[in-house]
């Protein structure tokens, strides 16, 4: 409904694209976030995947004497990035029944559900593709632990989701939530 009005009054949220010194810091990420909209929350969570993407695919070829401790910097820096994400998320958007019948009937389910299969394969991807024969056996650990944690979360909306379909009184067959994105994370 906020997005509603905004657009009706001609205002539009400003949104901190980057996160440098350049920046300034008051326009950061831990200002005020009630007006951003749903991309600007897509936009943060594809940079961290896309960071995530970069550095599973790059750790391959690192020479084995700088992957342990940077690797772990790493890890712990996207860690903590995907949690204030999900802490700085509006109340709209965080995981609830409430909120996804909200979706549902606010026809912007789509996006709600990509946004969060976004935030779990990012948290697993960055926990599952490690060259783990060089990890401190705690990490591996903790590692499997996360990426669980993550795995469990993406099947746990699924009966939210399917509970919010039947009540929307559709065939048992129509699933409107269908993108290769969500099978892709299903399937991770």
């Amino acid at each position: 409904e906020f997005r509603r009005v905004l657009f009706r009054s001609g205002e539009i949220p400003k949104t901190p694209f980057f996160h440098t010194p350049i920046i300034d810091p008051k326009l950061s990420l831990e200002t005020d976030r009630s007006g951003l909209g749903m991309m600007a929350y897509f936009v943060e969570v594809s940079t961290i995947w896309g960071d995530v993407l970069a550095q599973a695919y790059r750790s391959e070829y690192q020479p084995v004497d700088q992957y342990g401790e940077p690797a772990e910097e790493f890890h712990q820096q996207q860690m903590a990035k995907l949690e204030n994400w999900k802490a700085g998320l509006g109340a709209h958007l965080r995981p609830s029944q409430d909120n996804i019948d909200r979706a549902f009937h606010g026809g912007y389910i789509g996006g709600y559900v990509s946004l969060w299969m976004l935030y779990h394969c990012a948290a697993m991807k960055l926990c599952r593709h490690v060259r783990f024969q060089y990890m401190q056996p705690e990490h591996i650990d903790r590692n499997l632990a996360q990426t669980r944690h993550h795995a469990h979360e993406i099947l746990r909306m699924m009966p939210s989701l399917a509970k919010a379909n039947r009540e929307r009184r559709m065939p048992r067959s129509a699933f409107i939530i269908s993108t290769p994105f969500m099978g892709y994370a299903i399937f991770t």
